[in-house]
């Protein structure tokens, strides 16, 4: 976890790529409608791009150097000194949950 330039509000989730077609197929699902993300209980909701004033957004994003989605940004508003939890839900797959130190 990093803060994401240029976007210095957002957080940015980054993934082992070990297995690039089990992250392709995770973030392939986490674009599609029906899943829930949730910084620290806080719901959030996915938009294509960032937009200044958006809380509690997030969305899938693409390295570019690679052209492939690799990586998961979220706004930081949820977010608190320390340790947070993200948690990341679909019909699609298994609930995901990370623990995010932040500062």
């Amino acid at each position: 976890m990093r803060d994401n330039y240029p976007l210095d509000k957002t957080v940015r989730l980054t993934f082992d790529n070990a297995n690039k077609s089990q992250l392709k197929n995770f973030l392939a699902a986490v674009k599609k409608d029906g899943t829930e993300v949730s910084v620290n209980g806080v719901a959030y909701h996915k938009v294509s791009s960032f937009s200044r004033g958006d809380s509690n957004v997030f969305k899938v994003t693409q390295n570019y150097g690679t052209g492939k989605d690799e990586f998961i940004d979220l706004s930081k508003e949820a977010f608190q000194a320390r340790k947070n939890m993200v948690k990341i839900s679909s019909d699609l797959f298994d609930t995901v949950e990370i623990s995010v130190d932040y500062q």
